[in-house]
């Protein structure tokens, strides 16, 4: 989470509006998306509608727990 992350959330839960965040997508090499991982996520998310995130290494569990 990053505080945009959270003012994305705040904007989404108090007016309905659509948010979006993302990787920089001027980050490339030659200025365009041309990170494969981020492509894909890209693709998935906005242009196939997936509601699953791809994790980008693999994930380790620190505590066990549950969250709210």
């Amino acid at each position: 989470m990053s505080d945009i992350d959270v003012l994305h959330l705040s904007i989404n839960t108090k007016t309905d509006l659509v948010v979006f965040n993302g990787s920089n997508a001027k980050a490339g090499r030659k200025f365009d998306l041309d990170d494969e991982y981020t492509w894909n996520s890209f693709q998935n998310r906005i242009l196939d509608k997936s509601k699953t995130i791809q994790a980008s290494s693999e994930r380790v569990c620190i505590r066990d727990g549950i969250a709210e």
